[in-house]
């Protein structure tokens, strides 16, 4: 199941008024953000990627993660999902839709100065995130996470297939991270 968290280590002081930002960010983006304490045990995260995140929580020492859940929760079909971002996205893209409301909201994040909160900050993106599976990094400011999707159909890793003329998605089981500056 596609997955966007947002994750890192918070400043103590600014903890509470992070989350409140957040919150209301993704509220105004249609989004249902679950905050999550630790992604293991009885946390919403899906089992398909509750391993790699458990490690990435640690490891990264983060504080703080919250699940962008696209589904109110009076949705009781299907727990918790973001395919509406990954839809969102590859629109944008293949379609060359005029609009993407997650980079729209990538940009209020930006916005409100939300990294200014913190000690490190991260994007992750993944359908399927095993323990000590390894992830694409990449280091850039909110503008660059939007120039990204812009040039490259969502996270998933898009190929053109010069034969059949068109794009092709490979490798959309390797996590993607963009640890914001």
């Amino acid at each position: 199941m596609f997955t966007v968290l947002i994750c890192g280590n918070i400043k103590t002081e600014k903890l509470a008024v992070f989350s409140e930002e957040i919150a209301a960010i993704s509220r105004g983006a249609n989004y249902y953000p679950i905050e999550i304490s630790k992604p293991f045990g009885e946390e919403p995260l899906d089992s398909e990627v509750s391993g790699g995140a458990s490690q990435f929580y640690s490891a990264m020492n983060c504080n703080y993660m919250v699940y962008l859940n696209c589904l109110p929760e009076s949705n009781k079909k299907v727990k918790y999902s973001c395919s509406e971002i990954s839809d969102d996205l590859t629109d944008y893209f293949v379609k060359a839709k005029n609009r993407s409301e997650f980079l729209e909201f990538v940009k209020s994040l930006a916005e409100a100065s939300i990294v200014d909160m913190t000690e490190e900050l991260y994007l992750v993106f993944s359908d399927e995130w095993d323990e000590g599976q390894d992830v694409r990094l990449i280091e850039s400011d909110l503008d660059g996470v939007v120039s990204y999707f812009t040039d490259n159909n969502g996270w998933d890793l898009w190929l053109y297939n010069v034969a059949n003329r068109t794009y092709v998605t490979k490798h959309h089981y390797i996590p993607l991270v963009f640890k914001v500056f």
